[in-house]
């Protein structure tokens, strides 16, 4: 049983306890894709090399079957989706517009520390969001994802957000479980289709 801190509590006995739980009243059913163990035993007999993004990738997706609270989970696997993500550049009108910004700033009456950190904000700006580009990567393995990996990765991304800025309102555990067993299967997939393919 919980107590009222949520702290499993059990009698102690002859026979190891098995537990089981479900977060919320939804149960859903999924196809598996195919296997990560298989594709990480192909690149190992094929002597490919995983990238340090890839690496890392792997790791945060491995950590999350660690982790028996969803919050953590669902941090941890949009966060391996963010490592495999690559930015692209914005467009030449998009970089234009951004050094007029940067001009016009430079030749303001603002301080050296405030030019300083919204100049730093502007040069991020001229490669995509990490959002958008996590929904680019997602949106490659829609096949896998039953036309919904984009779909997926947004809403994870939106429900991270949410549980990490203390000035947004906390998502509900039914929500955050929902979205972590999605996005594990939705990582899973990209993982492999990354291994395969580099470029991705």
């Amino acid at each position: 049983m919980n107590d009222a801190y949520e702290t499993p509590v059990f009698e102690e006995g002859h026979v190891d306890p098995l537990f089981a739980a479900i977060e919320g009243g939804n149960l859903s059913v999924t196809r598996r894709s195919e296997s990560l163990a298989d594709c990480y035993e192909e690149a190992q007999a094929n002597d490919w090399r995983l990238t340090e993004k890839q690496t890392l990738a792997y790791d945060l997706y491995a950590a999350s079957f660690e982790e028996t609270n969803p919050d953590a989970r669902l941090v941890l696997l949009t966060s391996a989706l963010e490592a495999l993500s690559h930015r692209e550049s914005r467009s030449e009108e998009a970089k234009g517009f951004l050094q007029e910004t940067l001009e016009r700033l430079y030749s303001s009456s603002l301080s050296k520390e405030e030019k300083r950190a919204l100049a730093q904000g502007i040069g991020q700006l001229r490669t995509e969001s990490i959002s958008s580009a996590g929904r680019r990567l997602a949106k490659s393995s829609d096949a896998e994802a039953g036309g919904r990996g984009e779909a997926v990765f947004k809403r994870a991304y939106q429900i991270r957000s949410r549980l990490v800025h203390a000035d947004i309102k906390r998502p509900s555990r039914d929500e955050v479980g929902k979205a972590a067993a999605e996005t594990e299967a939705l990582t899973r997939s990209v993982l492999a289709r990354s291994v395969r393919n580099p470029t991705l």
